[in-house]
């Protein structure tokens, strides 16, 4: 009789079947270009391999050194970023995708309004922005090596072309790629928006004054929410800068401290040097933070953000430290109903506008209990560091509160969608503030708006590049800057709306929600008295309704104490970041390793399971079987 196996080689050839299972397991994912993961609507190109901080590095070390890799760095609220998503869509597709064009080339995106410590590494202050590299360059972080792609034409009608030539022209050998692609499909988001709109436009005049006004108030929660996200981009950009300055500034005293200025034809001295115009742009972002912070204090609609800016501005020696005692508007202490079930009151009525406007207790507010709240003042500048204080920047929270609401008006209508949120709240704000501008003026009022939020804000921290370029041309040709009473500033800024909202219903808004068609606003649904029977405009009904509408016809109005808080990040080293990446779960490689971890501590703890009951002879009846008839098997196999 043939010799009788021993009883182990059982086991180990269950321990082999289970790590051929393993392999085909892990042979499955290597060979899956990036492995599956939840849909999220902010990723603008899904076919892109998208980066965070802990995965940058990582991503570009796995490639070979000299790769070529294209990188793009958007924001998922901006929408000229949404608007070129579909262009760079193709060029993902057409490289990522088997079977991949040669030379090949690997094409990443980064969310900066994600990962703002990874983009104010790379100084990014305009979106989109695309680079092509190697991967060595990339994962160094040679910011000067890698080429910034330049448009020579729209970039939302040809990019994907514009790209494909400007890399094709780069690699080596140099190489026509063969691109093509369908007009039509890159089209269609932008006529399905532009026929919505339209459509829109056409119920709106068939149903007349037929309609029911549906809220009379803007959210409180949005203008919160808006404030914060707004600070965090100053905060960001104020940052970049300040860095920039201080390494020139290092580099230049270090190879040359006795270096003596420029001269030009006629002898005089010229500051055309680098560290000169780092210098000039901080020197421009202070002055423009300045502006912004003494205009929130006075012009917010929200006394507690009111409030909040106060801490930023110098005591009344110029000095930081000193407090000041003022009195709370905040009408916390009501003694006599709440605010936001007047609100509510309000909103019942037939006509809310009338009812705001006409009434003396809701135009004026209920007598309340005044308190006096302590400021301490703190400098926002430090000159010393060429930047902001650590205070305006680790510790000043606008509105006083750690956490932000939630959006309300402005939440788009997909989960997770980039489209309205900031950019939808920070057109509220500049509607508000607008209609608050006497405060910093009663004459000139509207010409102290315009210098701190259009030539501010706008110019130097709304880094949606097309969007900054299209407003600033267009308050440029309406002559925003020329306006100087409060009132018209607040009519300036409600027509330039309009203006833009009629472009985007003309032209098309592929970035938009479609459940939000542009109009005209605004319209008979929330105003049905702010037309004249021919159609044009009630200038007096308008100015009624956007005071109650913003400002509660100015009655002081505190923030909503029944927000749904979310954390937002706090500045581009803020530690709130981690959570969020937590939550989106790893990517790339960093997700494959994570399933191959868990795979192979699992196979770990049942081989050592196996063996100890195997050496115990105490295997379970039906690893007793699968034995017996494997050990048949092989005996009826013996030779």
């Amino acid at each position: 009789s043939p010799q009788v196996m021993p009883t182990t080689t059982a086991s180990t050839t269950i321990l082999l079947l289970l790590l051929l299972q393993l392999l085909t397991i892990t042979v499955h994912l290597s060979s899956a270009i990036r492995p599956i993961t939840k849909a999220d609507s902010r990723q603008l190109a899904p076919t892109s391999i998208h980066l965070q901080n802990s995965t940058f590095l990582e991503e570009f070390s796995n490639l070979p050194p000299q790769s070529f890799c294209l990188l793009e760095f958007y924001a998922h609220w901006c929408p000229a970023c949404r608007a070129f998503a579909p262009q760079y869509e193709l060029v993902a597709q057409y490289f990522n995708v088997a079977p991949r064009p040669q030379p090949e080339i690997t094409v990443f995106s980064i969310d900066c309004a994600e990962e703002q410590e990874l983009c104010s590494r790379w100084k990014i202050n305009g979106y989109p922005t695309v680079f092509f590299g190697s991967a060595i360059e990339f994962a160094g972080e040679r910011t000067k090596d890698v080429k910034q792609i330049e448009w020579k034409e729209k970039r939302t009608k040809t990019g994907a072309k514009q790209i494909v030539e400007f890399a094709g022209g780069l690699v080596r050998p140099s190489t026509v790629y063969d691109f093509s692609y369908d007009e039509t499909t890159t089209t269609s988001k932008t006529k399905e928006n532009e026929n919505l709109a339209r459509l829109a436009f056409q119920n709106d005049q068939k149903k007349g004054l037929d309609y029911k006004t549906v809220r009379t108030m803007a959210s409180k929660d949005d203008l919160e929410r808006a404030t914060v996200e707004m600070w965090n981009q100053i905060v960001y950009d104020a940052e970049i800068a300040s860095r920039e300055l201080n390494e020139l500034s290092n580099s230049n005293s270090r190879s040359s401290n006795h270096a003596n200025p420029l001269e030009d034809a006629q002898g005089d001295v010229t500051h055309s040097t680098p560290v000169d115009k780092a210098r000039g742009k901080v020197e421009t972002i202070k002055n423009a933070i300045g502006s912004l912070i003494h205009a929130f204090s006075k012009t917010h609609p929200i006394a507690e953000c009111r409030a909040s800016f106060r801490e930023l501005l110098p005591g009344a020696d110029g000095t930081e430290g000193e407090k000041e005692e003022i009195e709370d508007e905040s009408g916390s202490n009501s003694s006599n109903g709440n605010t936001e079930d007047e609100e509510k009151e309000l909103e019942g009525a037939d006509d809310p506008l009338l009812a705001m406007a006409s009434s003396p207790s809701l135009r004026n507010g209920k007598r309340r209990k005044r308190t006096t709240i302590t400021i301490q003042h703190h400098l926002f500048w430090d000159d010393k560091a060429n930047g902001l204080s650590q205070f305006a920047s680790k510790t000043f929270t606008p509105c006083g509160r750690v956490k932000a609401p939630e959006w309300i008006d402005c939440k788009p209508s997909s989960p997770n969608s980039g489209s309205r949120g900031y950019t939808c709240g920070v057109w509220m704000l500049l509607h508000a503030t607008a209609l608050r501008s006497k405060e910093l003026d009663k004459h000139q009022g509207g010409h102290v708006w315009y210098d701190a939020f259009v030539n501010g804000f706008i110019r130097n921290f709304f880094n949606c590049l097309e969007c900054r370029e299209h407003f600033l041309k267009m308050a440029e040709e309406t002559k925003g800057f020329e306006v100087e009473s409060p009132e018209e500033i607040a009519f300036w800024i409600w027509r330039r709306h309009n203006d833009v909202n009629e472009r985007l219903a003309t032209e098309g808004d592929p970035a938009g929600d479609p459940k939000f068609p542009k109009r005209q606003w605004p319209d008979v649904q929330s105003c049905a008295k702010c037309r004249h029977t021919d159609g044009s405009w009630n200038d007096d009904n308008v100015m009624k309704f956007l005071k109650v509408y913003f400002l509660a016809n100015e009655k002081p109005r505190p923030r909503s104490t029944r927000a749904k808080l979310v954390k937002v990040r706090a500045s581009p080293l803020s530690t709130s970041r981690l959570s969020t990446q937590k939550r989106r779960g790893g990517q790339g490689v960093n997700g494959t390793f994570s399933v191959l971890a868990k795979i192979l501590f699992v196979f770990a703890v049942l081989s050592f399971i196996l063996y100890y009951l195997h050496s115990k002879d105490k295997l379970p009846v039906v690893f007793q079987r699968f034995q017996r008839k494997h050990m048949k098997r092989v005996f009826d196999d013996w030779p």
